[in-house]
């Protein structure tokens, strides 16, 4: 069924829909949250003196539900001042819808959290809570921290949805916040949960020591720290137990709130990371390096776990799971990847549903997941990307050495808006062929002049892109008297000078990045959230590169040649297709 379509649903998008003929908006999604917590804790019976749900057309009645513990500040406007007919209308209209959903469930449970997910974007930001996600990714949080075991802390559940998802599974729950003060809708969803604004297992008070410092610990924890934001000069600067320190190496929000909290935890800590924390240089390098050694030679993390796009509907982007566990007893780390599904066939919530077993390490899908150990994680630089790990290495042969062993690199040049040296792009849409590229690109660009030595492309540099579309690749010929770089998205690798004729040549670099062993490498390399991409220090260390020798190189000569042959034929067989299909009828 629709959720949607379920009753407390209806009366939730019913009650935000009301607001919109109000010149002064309010926050919808509070003001629904709040008749609905006021008409359940009447239904319950916790507010004895209201005659009944007709009474919240009046101030008098409002006050009653506000002695009984409930905030009322969404609907303080409509009884402020002198009544209007669109108040007054407003007024009666709620009423009607309250007075419907108690016809229709009564005293059952009003089960307001599908509204929340399922209509979490319909009016942008005002309507989506902080840090939402769709169902299924809050349940898998729930499910991946086990059986209820002491308290569940949720540091940055700022509007309560997770407590409510807690507190029915059984879980005491800490819902003490690292970036607030207080929750904004937890009072309200609770009076829905339960028709009070109060829980006996739910804890909001901050711990602290003697100087003031917040020191709230607890067996499990799951955070969802908020994206890309500072730490300095914000309330979650006062968490840090680091003396600073971990400020410094940790700027952003999502590495610092992991660093922090990893040691708040006594069972199990449970992230929602962006995806680039798994594979990016600097403060995440530095932060993965420290999770990997954190529990010194025993391993700590449990799972890696990337999520499609759309599991937080307000900000849609991919996002990824990591599982911390001290008491973890083996090497082994379960990696695996829910956002390779294909998002046009499925929606992100129905992907991270028939994906939980593999989260949970219930199913095994050789496609989606792989169980690694930690030498294996520290052997490819810390990198915690599931795809790395789940795509099949290649054996590139007993000769095979890194890249860098036998290339120098040439990257793409720092460009300059206004008075640099105009020269040649070669990028994506040149490369592809097997001869070499000998007309010139039709991009050019403007390069800074100013220490821009080493750019130029020379004959025989393998171009090869790295971003976007990642693998096509081509020979640079000769183009005297014009100077030619690499576009934004692509690198140049070009033989060792000592290296060149003796041991390789281009041209069998070039076969091999086009051959599926070298196409598997690539992909086996490629990271990243939005745009796939291989960093170039990780193409250079980790790529192998198989070193032929001199009967190889001789046969690569002969079949590379052929290969050109059979281009150039094809091109000229096109040419004469394209001439008879247009010589009788030309426009």
């Amino acid at each position: 069924m629709n959720k949607k379509e379920l009753p407390a649903a209806r009366a939730f998008i019913a009650l935000v829909d009301s607001t919109r003929v109000l010149a002064s908006q309010p926050n919808a999604r509070r003001f629904a949250l709040t008749w609905l917590a006021a008409a359940r804790m009447a239904v319950m019976g916790l507010l004895p003196d209201l005659k009944g749900l007709s009474d919240l057309n009046t101030l008098a009645g409002w006050q009653l539900a506000e002695e009984a513990g409930l905030p009322i500040d969404a609907v303080a406007n409509l009884f402020s001042g002198s009544d209007s007919s669109t108040t007054i209308g407003i007024r009666a209209k709620a009423v009607s819808i309250v007075a419907e959903l108690q016809a229709e469930l009564g005293s059952q449970p009003w089960d307001v959290l599908p509204s929340l997910a399922t209509t979490g974007t319909r009016l942008g930001r005002d309507y989506a809570y902080e840090g939402g996600l769709v169902e299924s990714a809050a349940e898998l949080l729930l499910e991946l921290a086990g059986e209820p075991d002491g308290w569940l802390w949720l540091p940055f559940d700022s509007n309560g949805t997770m407590t409510i998802r807690a507190l029915r599974r059984g879980w005491d729950v800490k819902a003490v916040l690292m970036n607030e003060i207080s929750h904004s809708d937890l009072p309200l969803l609770l009076a829905i949960e339960s028709g009070k604004t109060t829980h006996p297992a739910v804890q909001t008070s901050v711990e602290r020591d003697s100087s003031g410092q917040p020191v709230t610990k607890a067996k499990t924890l799951i955070a969802t720290p908020p994206f890309g934001a500072p730490v300095r000069g914000t309330r979650l600067a006062q968490w840090d137990s680091s003396d600073s320190k971990a400020m410094d190496y940790f700027v952003r929000s999502e590495a610092w709130a992991v660093h922090e909290l990893v040691n708040r935890a006594s069972k199990k800590a449970i992230f929602v990371v962006p995806p680039g924390l798994l594979f990016t240089k600097g403060q995440e390098q530095r932060l993965r390096e420290h999770l990997v050694h954190h529990g010194g030679e025993r391993n700590e993390l449990e799972a890696v776990i990337t999520l499609p796009s759309g599991v937080m509907p307000q900000i849609n982007v991919a996002t990824a799971i990591l599982v911390m566990n001290p008491r973890l007893e083996t090497e082994d780390v379960r990696m695996v990847d829910l956002g390779v599904a294909k998002r046009n066939i499925a929606s992100a919530d129905e992907i991270v549903r028939n994906g939980k077993n593999l989260a949970l390490g219930l199913e095994f899908d050789e496609g989606r997941a792989r169980v690694v150990t930690r030498q294996d994680i520290i052997d490819n630089d810390c990198i915690f990307t599931p795809s790395r790990y789940i795509r099949q290495p290649v054996d590139a042969g007993p000769n095979a050495i890194a890249l860098e062993q036998v290339f120098d690199v040439v990257r793409p040049p720092v460009l300059e808006k206004v008075g640099g040296a105009e020269v040649f792009e070669l990028g994506i849409p040149d490369l592809g062929s097997w001869n070499q590229i000998e007309r010139l690109p039709a991009k050019t660009t403007t390069i800074r002049t100013r220490g821009s030595v080493g750019y130029e492309l020379k004959q025989g540099d393998v171009v090869l892109s790295v971003k976007g579309t990642v693998g096509k690749c081509g020979i640079v010929g000769c183009f005297e008297g014009a100077k030619l770089v690499v576009s934004q998205s692509c690198v140049a690798l070009r033989v060792k000078g000592e290296l060149w004729g003796p041991k390789v040549d281009p041209q069998y670099l070039l076969m091999y990045l086009r051959s599926v062993a070298g196409r598997a490498q690539l992909e086996s390399l490629q990271v990243g959230a939005g745009m796939q991409h291989v960093s170039v220090a990780t193409l250079l260390s980790a790529f192998r590169f198989p070193v032929p020798s001199a009967s190889e190189r001789d046969e690569g000569s002969q079949d590379y040649r052929q290969l050109c042959a059979f281009e150039s034929q094809i091109a000229a067989i096109q040419g004469q297709m394209a001439e008879l299909e247009d010589k009788r009828w030309k426009v």
